[in-house]
């Protein structure tokens, strides 16, 4: 064999040995994709289950927190939601229960009823539904009481809300009688009142709302009426109202 023939096997022989050492190399990185491509199936098959988990504990937890909440006869769940953002907001605790002290059509509409079930709670939110079918209420941290007198909230944690429209509205001027404690009045809201509810309002023309110590933002309908007029406050009936004990969780966000 001359020598160039030989150099030319020398030299594809060098070739050859590259090839496979290169074809080595793809494999390797084929064997590590590979495993890659099984490690993301495996993430996304754990990620599943996860979302899956997630899902079951969420729905535990709801079912739980249902058997905490006392249901209304007034509030639908959703609306629910929305007024308990807003209490856990104002107090920065989260709620863990919500109890009915007193439904108005069970216990009866009297003014004594309502302070016998009520009186030294604090937290309470109240929840109306007039004749007019109006929904509308109101939180505070305040302890209702069957003395005469306005109690101030500085805390600013008082507010009244209409259900049907969505919207809560928040105390003005500091807090300044943000609630009024008697004893021939059921739960009141506000100075005028914002909400006031005078003798018994199920069997009676009791219940009437005002527009003073709360922000309406220009609402021109009141809580319990369709149309709202300063100068002519009508005073309807209540198909029913309701109290519930707002209790929360002892720890802070």
């Amino acid at each position: 064999m001359n020598k160039e023939l030989r150099e030319k096997i020398e030299l594809q022989n060098k070739e050859i040995t590259k090839i496979k050492e290169k074809e080595n190399e793809i494999n390797k990185i084929k064997d590590i994709i590979d495993k890659q491509n099984k490690e993301i199936k495996n993430l996304k098959e754990n990620e599943k289950e996860i979302n899956n988990l997630k899902k079951q504990i969420k729905f535990l937890n709801y079912n739980m927190n249902l058997k905490n909440f006392d249901k209304s006869v007034i509030m639908k769940d959703d609306e629910r939601n929305m007024i308990f953002s807003e209490i856990e907001k104002k107090m920065n605790k989260k709620i863990r229960k919500m109890k009915k002290l007193y439904q108005a059509t069970i216990d009866g509409g009297d003014p004594i009823n309502f302070h016998s079930k009520c009186d030294n709670i604090e937290n309470t939110l109240i929840i109306i539904k007039s004749e007019g079918l109006r929904r509308f209420g109101g939180f505070t941290p305040i302890p209702w009481k069957s003395e005469g007198k306005y109690k101030e909230d500085p805390s600013l944690r008082t507010f009244v809300f209409s259900l049907d429209n969505k919207k809560i509205y928040y105390l003005q001027n500091g807090g300044y009688n943000s609630v009024y404690h008697f004893k021939n009045n059921g739960p009141c809201f506000g100075q005028g009142h914002d909400i006031g509810i005078e003798g018994n309002p199920i069997k009676d023309n009791t219940l009437y709302t005002y527009q003073e110590s709360y922000d309406y933002k220009g609402d021109k309908y009141s809580l319990s009426e369709y149309e709202y007029d300063k100068s002519d406050i009508k005073k309807v009936k209540a198909l029913e109202y309701e109290v519930f004990h707002v209790i929360f969780f002892k720890y802070f966000y």
